[in-house]
């Protein structure tokens, strides 16, 4: 084990604009970018949104980028729950950096993950970022440094840190670009090529 080395993915941080204004739309935009699959675990998501649609000082809306097998169900469960007018179902969409720079919160709820692209470059575009506490994007988020991290599953504890977000503007500043830094300091393409530009040297000594 001690003679293996990982990597995480690279993104293009420089194609991703780092935002200043941290003040909400009218609505609130929340966004999910991936896909409509039960892993993803959207209906926590929805149900949480339902929990926050409750609170008058909440005005949101939610729009999840992306399609899959679990489009149907999902839709019908926010017709259920009476989320018609706060959720947007985008499809596959090549407009991923126009969303995020329309965003004012990025979701991913997943109950399983890897090393997430899609919460990468939202972190990239500086939003502040609400995640599952799960392998993957703990990797990723230090809760209340960079992000918010929730228990998987729990549309309590998700809608409890979407509010918190909602209602401090500081934090969300603070959040998002700490997680800009994060980024670029660890997953940027220019850091990812380094790391490796550094292993290959040190494989060069030992065997040289």
């Amino acid at each position: 084990p001690e003679r293996i080395v990982t990597f995480g993915n690279g993104v293009e941080t420089g194609r991703i604009r780092n935002r200043d204004d941290y003040s909400l739309g009218r609505p609130a935009r929340l966004l999910y970018v991936g896909r409509l699959h039960a892993q993803k675990n959207l209906d926590t998501l929805l149900r949480a949104i339902c929990l926050l649609a409750d609170d008058p000082a909440h005005s949101l809306e939610l729009r999840l980028v992306g399609d899959g097998p679990a489009r149907a169900e999902l839709v019908a469960l926010a017709g259920r729950l009476g989320l018609d007018d706060q959720v947007t179902f985008c499809g596959q969409s090549d407009r991923v950096r126009e969303e995020l720079a329309a965003a004012d919160i990025f979701v991913l709820p997943s109950q399983a993950e890897g090393l997430s692209n899609a919460l990468l470059e939202a972190m990239a575009a500086a939003l502040p970022v609400v995640v599952s506490d799960i392998p993957g994007n703990v990797d990723v988020i230090d809760h209340t440094h960079n992000g918010l991290l929730f228990r998987v599953g729990d549309p309590h504890d998700l809608a409890e840190n979407l509010a918190t977000l909602l209602d401090h503007e500081t934090l969300r500043c603070r959040l998002g670009q700490t997680a800009r830094q994060t980024v670029e300091e660890h997953f940027s393409l220019d850091s990812i090529a380094q790391h490796y530009v550094n292993l290959y040297e040190q494989v060069v000594r030992v065997t040289v």
